[in-house]
């Protein structure tokens, strides 16, 4: 080897080596094989748990589905989000069963698919949570404009509207009343029944025609010999309480001229009204302010009812209002201090509608409507009931009252049936329910001899 040749050696070893070793960079970024198995394994158990997870939570919504279906009813909006529930994370469960499979076979993975998986699972985890929440919380929902404000009762009906509410076709004559149209002048030879009440009474969730108002005529004809001149008005609003209902006789009912008067009471007539910004609670009434645009947001749906709560009274005084104001707070501790306010309102606005009757000689008849939760077997709610208050001060004042729980559970107890039969939801009556109802108004007002 010549000296030249000697003198070139050393730059060929290291082009040698730099053809053979790696960069340095490729050793640091490229796990070896049993980093990339590991990877594989904390995904697949990651997977693992989210796929429990999702299923846990869909049968969750299930089994409350189907409780609807054995009488423990929901709310329109929250039987639909339950559906939502159960379809998302099932689907959702499906999905990830998929990828668990898929990291199984492949045995090895990237870090960058790793961490992109599990950042997906915090994700995954506050939109499970927001669904969850939609069936929490109500949505606002676009305004059908059925619904008006009104000066004095918050709001009224809209005269001549016509629409889907619920899902239900409904006709508001043009006298902001449900059902057909009536002229203020009586007929020669009509008696008219003027219905007074809240969304029971209006005939909520029930088709125009089957309500007990609408039929009350036709499910008399049998009770009565003057049954085919009857004619019903009602004059029954959503959400309204005995405030709004003597406001409403007075100004409105009276120029009917009405042969009899029938008021439904049901028992959240009590407490709903204190929700009211009128009596110290946070919300301005039946008809809600228009959506926004992620309405279908759960979290941002209880973010706004947090926030509402907050911005109207101390957050102590919220949650215990909240609590206070439900009917299954009157039954189970009807002696409460709120439970006894809300009496004496009611009784204070009963008696005022007791005294506009007379005033106009027109004979009052009081009916008490059951509630759903009234007839859970496992629940003994303590005496007495608010149909049993409401007994007592009619009967003190000789006002006729009808009590509709007992005839309830005499009929379920003949026929078989669970209660869920005879509702909608936990206040509103299913075809038969109606159909019942009807049936024992008219039975108890011809007893008493009002119909003729």
């Amino acid at each position: 080897m010549t000296a030249q040749d000697a003198s070139k050696a050393p730059a060929d070893d290291v082009c040698v080596d730099r053809l053979v070793a790696p960069p340095v960079a490729a050793v640091v970024q490229s796990p070896p094989p049993r980093h990339r198995r590991a990877y594989s394994r904390r995904l697949q158990a990651c997977l693992l748990v989210a796929g429990v997870y999702l299923l846990l939570i869909g049968l969750c919504a299930a089994v409350r589905l189907e409780a609807d279906n054995w009488g423990f009813l929901l709310m329109q909006f929250a039987r639909e989000a339950l559906v939502h529930i159960w379809v998302v994370h099932w689907v959702g469960a499906l999905f990830v069963g998929a990828l668990y499979v898929a990291v199984g076979r492949l045995e090895r993975v990237g870090p960058l698919a790793a961490r992109c998986v599990l950042a997906a699972m915090p994700l995954m985890l506050i939109a499970s949570w927001d669904r969850i929440a939609t069936a929490a919380y109500r949505p606002i929902r676009t305004s059908t404009g059925v619904y008006m404000a009104h000066p004095t009762r918050g709001w009224t009906l809209r005269p001549g509207w016509t629409g889907l509410q619920d899902g239900i076709e409904i006709h508001i004559n043009s006298r902001g009343l449900r059902g057909p149209e009536v002229s203020p002048q009586k007929e020669p030879g009509q008696r008219r029944i003027l219905f007074l009440g809240d969304s029971v009474t209006y005939g909520y969730g029930a088709p125009e025609g089957v309500s007990f108002v609408s039929r009350f005529g036709e499910q008399c004809t049998d009770a009565s010999t003057a049954a085919r001149r009857l004619t019903a008005i009602n004059l029954a609003m959503p959400a309204y309480s005995t405030w709004q209902e003597y406001d409403l006789l007075v100004h409105e009912g009276l120029r009917y001229e009405p042969d009899l008067i029938v008021l439904v009471f049901c028992v959240n007539d009590v407490l709903e009204k204190f929700q009211l910004f009128r009596f110290g609670g946070h919300t301005r009434g039946f008809e809600p302010a228009q959506p926004s645009v992620v309405e279908w947001s759960g979290l941002v749906r209880a973010a706004r009812a947090w926030r509402t709560h907050r911005e109207r009274m101390a957050k102590e005084t919220a949650k215990a209002l909240g609590f206070s104001t439900t009917v299954r707070r009157l039954l189970r501790d009807p002696h409460a201090p709120l439970v006894e306010k809300g009496w004496r309102i009611m009784q204070d606005y009963l008696d005022r509608i007791v005294e506009a009757a007379r005033r106009a000689s027109v004979p009052l008849v009081v009916v008490g409507a059951p509630h759903n939760d009234q007839f859970e077997p496992n629940e003994p709610w303590p005496k007495p009931t608010p149909q049993d208050v409401l007994a007592e001060r009619m009967a003190a004042r000789g006002v006729p009252y009808l009590d509709l729980l007992p005839l309830f559970r005499a009929h379920l107890t003949l026929a078989g049936v669970e209660a869920g039969s005879l509702f909608v939801d936990p206040f509103h009556f299913s075809a038969a329910g109606h159909e019942l109802v009807g049936r024992e108004i008219c039975a108890f007002l011809s007893d008493q001899n009002l119909l003729d």
